[in-house]
């Protein structure tokens, strides 16, 4: 049966991703895409900085109107005014409806003067600061967050924090919640490229693996993104392994992720956007943190849900991986309680809730 379209939508996205820059961003965004998409005819163009992996993401997803922010330089060297500015010049020029940015460290100025000189905007954050954001709609579903703080704040902006608004691809509703059981028999690992390249993160997890007793499925997640010799090291260290049997999986469909996901009984993991995603299906995991400010969320879910936390990753070995990963292994009633409390904190609806609001404005 073909959907009713009530509503045509000129929507803008402004998102990138690069080697630092972690692919949930542009995730998030392509979220937010579908599911407006679903109700109404989207007219919907991203703003981004141009590489082979996004426009592959972006043409798959059927968007065709890719605009480059920057040309020939990774997104972690946008100044900050130019894209600005670039932002503004294109979202006039194609008359938009609205503004959706989806980027990590940028200023308050960078928000005010966007709010200054087009349409509405939404803005989604994943971080720990407490910050007067200048958007018509602030969505910040970092763990880290504090609702308290932005009660009293100018009206004139609404925001809308804490896990239940992170927008998740909206697939995910398909799979179910795993089952705690006795024996681990699959592990799910992923790493960012860029904690590969530098920390040979992956290469690590795989020599602590080797070091415990039992016979495991682990399914190795690797980014498009990864550089060629980096892959090549994984490789060579899972057809160098004995024991486990290893499946790598490279820059694959988020409905396969979520297929692994769900049959996953334990995971390891950097302390990003992927842990929201692990907490629906509610499976117990292990996380590493490649900055400072993921520490911060780490620690949040260790507190708050019961996850093992790692601590940094250049204070990590294998023989400290090996520890963990095998004393949460041997304990069913750790996790048994971390998967309880991590399906109490992501429901999977955070992508409606947030274009609910959207909808709003346009």
């Amino acid at each position: 049966m073909v959907k009713a379209r009530i509503e045509k939508i000129k929507i803008c996205f402004r998102v990138d991703t690069g080697t630092v820059v972690g692919t949930g961003h542009l995730m998030e965004a392509l979220a937010i895409f579908r599911n407006l998409k679903d109700k109404f005819t989207v007219n919907a163009a991203f703003i981004t900085v141009k590489n082979d992996y996004i426009t592959e993401k972006l043409r798959r997803a059927g968007i065709k109107k890719i605009y480059p922010v920057a040309r020939g330089i990774p997104a972690e060297d946008v100044n900050e005014l130019e894209d600005a500015d670039r932002t503004i010049e294109i979202f006039k020029a194609k008359r938009f409806d609205c503004l959706v940015v989806d980027l990590p460290n940028r200023s308050g100025n960078y928000y005010k003067k966007l709010n200054k000189n087009i349409g509405p905007v939404c803005t989604i954050l994943d971080d720990g600061l407490h910050r007067k954001i200048h958007s018509a709609l602030v969505f910040n579903f970092s763990i880290t967050q504090n609702a308290h703080f932005y009660r009293g704040l100018n009206n004139k902006f609404k925001y809308f924090v804490g896990p239940k608004y992170m927008p998740l691809n909206e697939g995910i509703l398909e799979f179910k919640p795993v089952r705690i059981k006795r024996k681990v028999k699959r592990i799910f690992v992923s790493t960012p490229a860029f904690l590969i390249a530098k920390h040979g993160t992956t290469v690590k997890i795989i020599k602590s693996l080797e070091k415990i007793d039992g016979e495991f499925i682990v399914d190795v997640l690797i980014s498009g993104l990864i550089k060629l010799r980096d892959q090549m090291k994984i490789e060579d260290i899972i057809n160098s392994s004995v024991k486990h049997k290893y499946i790598l999986r490279k820059n694959i469909a988020q409905k396969e992720v979520f297929e692994i996901m769900e049959g996953a009984d334990l995971a390891i993991t950097a302390s990003g956007n992927a842990l929201y995603e692990l907490a629906y299906f509610g499976i117990p995991t292990v996380m590493i943190a490649p900055r400072l400010e993921f520490l911060k969320i780490a620690k949040c879910f260790e507190k708050g849900v019961f996850n093992t936390n790692l601590g940094l990753v250049d204070l990590i070995d294998e023989n400290k991986l090996k520890d963990n990963l095998a004393g949460l292994i041997d304990n069913y009633e750790l996790r048994f309680k971390n998967s309880s409390a991590l399906r109490g904190l992501v429901d999977g609806k955070g992508t409606n809730r947030i274009c609910g609001h959207i909808l709003s404005l346009v």
